[in-house]
Order: C-alpha cells, then sequence, then structure tokens
C-alpha cells in the first residue's frame, strides 16, 4: 500500500500531476523526489518574474527594456522548466541549484528596493 493520496485514484496519477512525467521504470523515489522539488523550484521562478512583468506592465510609465527583460526571463525559465527530463540526474540537480539562486537573487532585489 502506498503513503502517498491519490485522491481516490486506485494509484493512477492525475492528469497534470508533477508525477505524470515521470518514467516509474527509470526513476527511482529519490529522483522522483528531486525532479519534483527541480518543478516546484522552476516554478517559483517563473511566478515571480510573471509577477514582476504584471507589476511593470501596471506601473506609471512600463519601461520597455524592463519589459523585454522579464518578458525574456520567464520564457527562458518556462522553457527550463518544459525540457526538464526527470532522468536526466545532472539537469535535475542544476536546475534545483540554478532556481535556488535565481529566487534568492530576486527576493534580495526586492529586499534593496523596499
Amino acid at each position: 500500500m502506498s503513503d502517498v493520496d491519490d485522491g481516490g485514484q486506485g494509484g493512477a496519477i492525475a492528469p497534470g500531476s508533477v508525477l505524470a512525467g515521470l518514467d516509474p521504470a527509470r526513476v527511482s523515489g529519490d529522483q522522483a523526489l528531486a525532479y519534483e522539488v527541480a518543478v516546484e523550484g522552476l516554478r517559483a521562478v517563473v511566478g515571480r518574474y510573471t509577477g514582476l512583468l504584471a507589476q511593470h506592465r501596471c506601473g506609471p510609465n512600463p519601461d520597455p527594456a524592463t519589459l523585454a527583460a522579464l518578458t525574456a526571463a520567464v520564457e527562458q525559465w518556462t522553457q527550463r522548466l518544459r525540457h526538464l527530463d526527470s532522468r536526466d540526474a545532472q539537469a535535475v540537480d542544476a536546475a534545483q541549484q540554478d532556481s535556488a539562486r535565481e529566487l534568492a537573487a530576486l527576493r534580495a532585489d526586492a529586499s534593496n528596493r523596499d
């Protein structure tokens, strides 16, 4: 019996779940967890950049260069998320580390503006 709540799906993975992209025959439990953490980190970065983009768009004088840079950042991190392969342990580890660094930098930048 699994400790994972599958929402009454009888062990099936729900569509849209982070786990839906995993190949159970090739990914260990540790790899699946690392992949899930990496995906959440990448989503957090995308979300932070998306929020900044919306904030700048709605500001009194949106700067086109800032809007372009933020749009490029959203696209870059979204592509990285889309192409992350759960079987590539090095890419998963790099995604975890890079997203953690990026979030820390974004938080520091926000703190410096306050």
